[in-house]
């Protein structure tokens, strides 16, 4: 089973799709798309990779989209072992990060659902 096919049995299939859209790049690696990695010298003929943490704004993004792949995990894993003791707490986390601004846009919908009691 695809996870693409486990996404579309419930309510995270929204959620699959930022993932997929995020993933593509990461899949389909080019050496355009490594430039952000890297610092060129001498016409390409040798570079440095560039180390460390990046601006805040990379830093709040690559946060963010940790944790929308984080917490429709544990909800997931919550409802499919039948969890409903914590059920309260996820929600509460869930609830939690919709009030987070997504870092790219206003007002952006996640497209997940809390578990239900």
């Amino acid at each position: 089973m695809s996870p693409k096919a486990v996404a579309a049995l419930g309510a995270l299939e929204p959620a699959y799709f930022t993932y997929q859209v995020l993933s593509d790049d990461a899949g389909h690696v080019s050496a355009t798309s490594l430039d952000h990695f890297i610092e060129p010298h001498e016409g390409r003929k040798y570079w440095n990779y560039k180390v460390g943490a990046g601006g805040p704004d990379e830093i709040a993004a690559s946060l963010y989209y940790c944790l929308y792949g984080a917490i429709p995990v544990a909800v997931g894993v919550a409802e499919l072992l039948k969890l409903e003791q914590f059920a309260g707490q996820i929600n509460e986390v869930v609830d939690r990060f919709d009030k987070v601004p997504h870092p790219l846009e206003k007002n952006a919908q996640r497209g997940y659902s809390k578990p239900t009691p």
